[in-house]
């Protein structure tokens, strides 16, 4: 069956009442108002939206993050400043990609876009919404990659490494052999 907030809150006093004292094993100094403070509870709105610590460091880390591209601390951030945002949380999108996504999610959520799309700018609040389902959104076409550079900004870097190996890998061994055989017929005379 399924649990619900109220059985989480349970099994969360039921957990955490394992590791705090007793009001038997307090000195005779303490009172029970140190042991009622020592309990951890959580709001009960944390509860009804089923908001947990793991949630609010996620939070923290993406203000941080955000503030650092933020830099003229107007609140929000345009699809330039969005894109590189998105490299420190693994994604990786051309230019046109972000304005594509960030518009959409826009519209999605109820808020009006601009005419030029390419003038989006999302508030934190939208940008962290945008990052947890920033998978219903991204979606790739052919394209989004006509330049080397899109194809570049759209990828991670270990991909973009990568790719550029297996091209480069095969012309080296072919130009070894030439260089070896024209070396070999020099040595030969």
């Amino acid at each position: 069956p399924p649990t619900t907030a109220h059985d989480e809150e349970q099994q969360h006093e039921a957990a955490s009442s394992a590791s705090r004292p007793s009001e038997e094993a307090l000195s005779p100094g303490q009172n029970t108002e140190v042991v009622e403070k020592m309990r951890v509870r959580r709001a009960p709105e944390a509860v009804k939206d089923g908001i947990f610590e793991q949630d609010i460091l996620f939070i923290a880390y993406a203000k941080e993050i955000f503030c650092m591209f933020d830099k003229d601390e107007s609140n929000d951030l345009n699809s330039t400043d969005l894109q590189h945002m998105f490299r420190h949380f693994n994604i990786y999108m051309s230019i046109k990609q972000v304005i594509r996504v960030a518009n959409m999610y826009l519209r999605d959520t109820g808020n009006p876009t601009p005419c030029e799309e390419t003038n989006c700018h999302l508030r934190f609040a939208q940008v962290t919404g945008l990052i947890v389902n920033i998978d219903s959104y991204n979606m790739r076409s052919a394209k989004d990659y006509r330049s080397l550079r899109a194809l570049l900004d759209g990828v991670s870097p270990s991909l973009a490494c990568d790719v550029f190996a297996r091209f480069l890998f095969p012309v080296v061994v072919v130009l070894m052999f030439v260089v070896f055989y024209i070396m070999l017929a020099l040595n030969a005379y």
